[in-house]
């Protein structure tokens, strides 16, 4: 990918936090530092956000973007059903995903939560987008038979100064809620 393409991608990435939100008016202002509870109908999982954060439409029925109202920051969540398989082909599979972009930062890590193993991974962008980075931090987890994958975008600063709430997002992660 050449850096042209790289930073095309990485503006369209960031344009999703861009714009008004035009359901914004229909909505009760959301108490400082609450946080809901987001589940997919579909895909047998639930997770937690900021209550200001707003869920868009669901891809396919399998999967939900979910996107800070004023920050480039945006959670991607998907569920698969996989009769055959393991957590780590799993987790292989989607860490490669955009692998022209993102380089692993460290080791992959283990999480557990309720009823599920996961495996995370922070990844960072290659290249800078104006002088910053971009980073991905993705957590893979299987339950029974049903993999999902919750994948936070965001800068490298924001990262830093709220990763708290980061790993709050990817520890909430629910199944069958």
């Amino acid at each position: 990918m050449t850096s042209g393409q790289l930073a095309i991608a990485l503006a369209v990435w960031a344009g999703f936090a861009q714009g008004q939100d035009p359901h914004a008016h229909h909505r009760t202002p959301a108490a400082e530092g609450a946080w809901v509870r987001y589940r997919h109908a579909t895909g047998g999982f639930s997770v937690e956000h900021p209550a200001d954060w707003r869920p868009e439409r669901p891809k396919m029925t399998v999967s939900i973007h979910i996107a800070h109202p004023t920050k480039a920051v945006h959670l991607f969540a998907a569920a698969f059903d996989m009769p055959e398989g393991s957590l780590e082909s799993f987790a292989e599979m989607k860490f490669a995903v955009q692998g022209e972009l993102f380089k692993a930062l460290g080791p992959v890590r283990p999480l557990t939560g309720p009823g599920w193993n996961g495996l995370v991974q922070e990844a960072e962008t290659l290249e800078t987008q104006g002088g910053k980075h971009a980073r991905r931090l993705m957590l893979c987890a299987v339950h029974e038979n049903r993999y999902v994958s919750l994948t936070l975008f965001l800068e490298s600063d924001e990262l830093a100064q709220n990763g708290g709430d980061y790993e709050r997002i990817l520890g909430s992660l629910r199944f069958g809620e």
